[in-house]
């Protein structure tokens, strides 16, 4: 699957320059798990002494071209075009980069690599919509998502492909992609970074929780997670959507308007004591735990 020279030991060595395609790199402002997923796989090759040339999408005011954490990364088009772009341009970047591997990171459109590259390909992909994306976007935006995987079938039955679980190994698999081609390398944590709390740091007969990190994305499944049905039932089917605008236009509304003018007026009565207006209604938010806090003051 990875192209080998043989050191002087006789150890296998690595390719000497892998050119990655990705959608988005490790900066862009809207990146998520699988750019660092991607990131921090490659730096770390580019610690072995491998070259990895990364293009990725480009994004207004962004540098053209960067190097992060040692790999190369050149930005280009933007969302409308850079698939395009990657098909038109991929076999010179290969000459010009000397590549002996590209990596195509497969996430809703195809860059059909295995059909443009002329060095061996690997595909690396988190999961497949499929259906979820309906969920997600328009029915014309869904479908096109939806009918490019399809082009797996036709494309891509002879890529080598990395996933990061058995379900998306099991749907490759479906899709006609043999068995064998397909390397399941699961998610791993760097635990230098994320780590246990030491034994006893936590409080005495604290309950467990569950923390989600993550983009407010109706895909993601935050209420699945909670074991909460959102498909069958009617009451909570579109109760995400109804959760983020109360936030956005109720309880947080506040934030998201201008303050009123202040009016002054002269003390032509010359009070010095204390006076109350009142009832003054009141709808605010605890910024512990985003719960409304309304009422009355004086």
């Amino acid at each position: 699957m990875i192209p080998e020279e043989t050191a002087p030991h006789g150890a296998p060595r690595g390719p000497r320059c892998v050119l990655i395609l990705n959608w988005r790199d490790r900066l862009h402002p809207r990146a998520g798990g699988a750019e660092v997923h991607l990131h921090e796989i490659y730096s770390r090759l580019v610690r072995t002494g491998t070259r990895v040339v990364l293009f990725s999408c480009a994004w207004p005011g962004c540098p053209e071209d960067e190097v992060v954490d040692g790999i190369e990364v050149h930005r280009l088009g933007s969302d409308a075009t850079y698939e395009l772009l990657c098909m038109k341009n991929l076999r010179r970047w290969i000459r010009e980069t000397g590549a002996d591997m590209v990596v195509e990171d497969f996430n809703k459109l195809p860059y059909f690599a295995p059909v443009l590259s002329t060095v061996p390909v690997l595909v690396q992909m988190h999961h497949l919509w499929r259906g979820s994306i309906f969920r997600e976007a328009s029915f014309p935006v869904a479908f096109a998502v939806w009918a490019a995987e399809q082009t797996i079938r036709l494309f891509y039955r002879k890529a080598e492909f990395c996933v990061v679980s058995d379900s998306t190994a099991g749907e490759l698999a479906g899709m006609g992609i043999p068995r064998d081609r397909i390397a399941v390398v699961h998610n791993g944590v760097d635990r230098g970074f994320y780590s246990p709390a030491e034994p006893g740091a936590a409080r005495a007969g604290a309950a467990p929780y569950v923390l989600w990190l993550g983009r407010l994305q109706r895909y993601k499944g935050v209420l699945d997670a909670l074991v909460i049905d959102t498909s069958g039932d009617h009451n909570t089917r579109d109760t995400a959507r109804r959760m983020a605008r109360m936030y956005l236009r109720e309880v947080f509304a506040g934030r998201y308007q201008k303050a009123p003018a202040i009016t002054e007026f002269p003390n032509a009565s010359r009070l010095n004591e204390l006076m109350i207006v009142g009832p003054i209604t009141v709808r605010s938010a605890c910024s512990h735990h985003f719960v409304p806090i309304m009422g009355r003051l004086w």
